[in-house]
């Protein structure tokens, strides 16, 4: 049987290995499936709504509402997370940061939402991220983006 591959294992030479001595290979095999870690808790469905979950076409200053996601476990083990909302102006300007953290299931589906209340009109790009937590900024999904026009 011939090598292959990147190279011939090296053996010590047999004056080097006293009788008796053994050798041992180790290996290490992942079991279970492998997700990408881009596809860990992708980012669905990001949009505008108000406080009963209803999407909105229309922002006004002043009015309460929700940026509303969709996270769902790409995995068969809880995943902690933690879901980020960055909303900037027209000028690139972060004028609102907001995140909630937790756990998802194995294969759960959850709906996020967090508050903003726009102060002044104008066209803004809402960010959703989703990251391993606060303090470990991994992404579990690319980030998601849309406009929001506040009249």
């Amino acid at each position: 049987m011939g090598w292959r591959g990147l190279g011939r294992p090296r053996a010590e030479p047999a004056a080097r290995r006293a009788p008796g001595d053994r050798e041992s290979i180790q290996s290490t095999y992942l079991i279970g499936p492998i997700v990408p870690p881009l596809e860990r808790a992708p980012i669905s469905n990001l949009g505008v709504a108000n406080s009963f979950g209803n999407t909105l076409d229309t922002v006004n200053v002043d009015q309460q509402v929700r940026i509303a996601a969709t996270l769902t476990s790409g995995q068969d083990e809880d995943q902690a997370f933690a879901y980020l909302v960055q909303i900037q102006d027209a000028n690139g300007v972060t004028v609102a940061l907001a995140w909630i953290q937790g756990t998802l299931g194995p294969a759960q589906t959850f709906d996020p939402a967090l508050s903003w209340t726009p102060a002044a009109a104008g066209s803004y790009t809402a960010t959703a991220f989703a990251w391993e937590s606060i303090d470990n900024p991994t992404a579990l999904s690319p980030p998601a983006e849309f406009n929001v026009t506040v009249s």
